[in-house]
């Protein structure tokens, strides 16, 4: 009696092993999915501003506004500050301004209909002044929103103004 009572707790002390280690396991598996998660998150985050920002870039104007030209080579007229007009809605405007209103209207079209965060900047410098700065809740970010701060993805292209450089960046809240 007293070696089956022996064998049973080996089989019960046995059993207990095996679970523990299934636990072990997937509690181990739930950590690491989690990290990959956030890392996924992170990739598709800085994905997304890069592929909306060249998408922005080299979006052509309406024919009837400013000639069919790409976004990038308006933006680069801007930066040089070559004094290029350009039609908005039937009335003449600098293309700093015609940009400000086209941009703003592709980033509401795209980044604002996904209720996300954003701030685009196109500037020579910082110390200069920023030419174009199209912000949709992205102060919420940067500062914190009561919930602590948040991760901004960003992205940057460089435009040749010659000599200089127009930085031409776009930051996504996560």
């Amino acid at each position: 009696m007293i070696k089956k009572a022996q064998t049973e707790m080996l089989g019960i002390a046995i059993v207990v092993i095996l679970v523990s280690i299934g636990i072990l396991f997937i509690v181990t598996n739930a950590i690491r999915s989690s990290g990959s998660q956030s890392q996924k998150t992170d990739f598709s985050e800085k994905q997304l501003a890069t592929n909306i920002l060249a998408s922005i870039l080299s979006t052509s104007s309406k024919a009837d506004d400013c000639q069919g030209d790409r976004i990038s080579t308006l933006m680069i007229d801007c930066g040089k500050g070559t004094g290029r007009t350009c039609l908005l809605n039937g009335n003449e405007v600098d293309v700093c301004e015609y940009l400000n209103v086209t941009i703003d209207t592709l980033l509401n079209a795209t980044i604002k209909v996904w209720n996300k965060k954003y701030q685009f900047l196109a500037y020579k410098s910082l110390a200069s002044g920023v030419q174009i700065n199209i912000t949709s809740r992205i102060e919420q970010c940067l500062a914190g929103d009561g919930t602590g701060l948040q991760y901004v993805q960003k992205d940057s292209y460089y435009l040749p103004l010659y000599p200089e450089t127009m930085t031409v960046e776009l930051s996504l809240c996560s």
